[in-house]
């Protein structure tokens, strides 16, 4: 990362949140207290990390400030906790690059999340990663996407089965016969939790790329693990098969996605959903509030 790049921290930020980005970030950080939507300015930034300690209220006018302030120049990167509020607002107001990190500060993937800002958008000036590792996690986003995109039913029950099968298969290695195994002794849940917990796992995390065009959705689902045999979950053997697991592809290919493609350890779907930039705000502006 350049060394002229400029984190903006906005919320004041404690020791050692300030501490954590100091050991990950190389360029020059400024922090300013919690704003509100009619502060005159920003200060240049090439990132805006919003702390998460931040009261709803005052991240929501901080957000709203963003787009407005920095007119006339790029966009910068916000970097955000994993809200129902900021996935809504996101994407309703000034999408631009977006990165959320989910869970304690402490399983965060900072340096890949900074590295990530940094990224050229691929000619999508609307994106947002999302960084997870639970599967808990899995059904939050879900939710969140489902308030927040115009997306049908299908795709996102598509979706959550890729982003668990990353968990699953991906990141935490566990194999179609193991996990066969674990849920008929009812004991699946338990080595989730313990692989989630073991040094060969913990650095490992799940990222959910959207991606937003004038007339489409799209969604990449990439983790950290070494790929699996995707030809074992998508045989026609399985069609019959009626065991504890192993249909989640299935499932997910039969999603009605314009598009699937499969990259070693990316999935990259195509919503057949194709809403145009003013249908996809006014669905958000229309989501529940929280």
């Amino acid at each position: 990362m350049p060394h002229d790049t400029i984190l903006l921290g906005i919320g004041g930020g404690e020791k050692r949140l300030r501490k954590m980005l100091a050991d990950k970030f190389t360029g020059t950080i400024h922090w300013l207290p919690a704003m509100v939507p009619f502060a005159d300015d920003l200060p240049r930034a090439d990132i805006v990390f919003i702390d998460p300690a931040m009261k709803c209220e005052d991240r929501a006018g901080v957000l709203a400030a963003i787009p407005n302030r920095c007119r006339g120049r790029r966009q910068p990167a916000k970097l955000l906790p994993l809200t129902a509020e900021n996935m809504r607002r996101a994407v309703y107001l000034d999408f631009g690059r977006v990165i959320i990190l989910s869970g304690p500060r402490d399983t965060w993937p900072l340096e890949r999340a900074l590295k990530a800002a940094r990224l050229p958008a691929e000619g999508r000036e609307q994106e947002m990663r999302i960084f997870f590792r639970k599967i808990s996690e899995v059904y939050l986003i879900a939710e969140m996407l489902e308030a927040t995109l115009p997306l049908p039913d299908s795709a996102i029950g598509g979706l959550i089965e890729l982003m668990i099968n990353a968990i699953e298969h991906g990141n935490l290695e566990i194999g179609y016969d193991l996990k066969h195994d674990l849920l008929r002794q009812g004991c699946y849940p338990d080595e989730v939790a313990r692989r989630l917990e073991l040094p060969v796992y913990q650095e490992r995390h799940v990222e959910l790329t959207v991606s937003l065009e004038a007339d489409s959705i799209y969604l990449t689902v990439a983790d950290d693990g070494p790929g699996f045999d995707r030809s074992v979950y998508t045989d026609k053997r399985m069609d019959n098969y009626r065991g504890p697991s192993g249909r989640g592809l299935l499932i997910a290919e039969q999603a009605g996605f314009r598009e699937m493609r499969y990259k070693g350890s990316r999935v990259e779907v195509v919503s057949d959903f194709r809403p145009g930039a003013d249908e996809i705000k006014r669905h958000s502006a229309q989501a529940p509030r929280s």
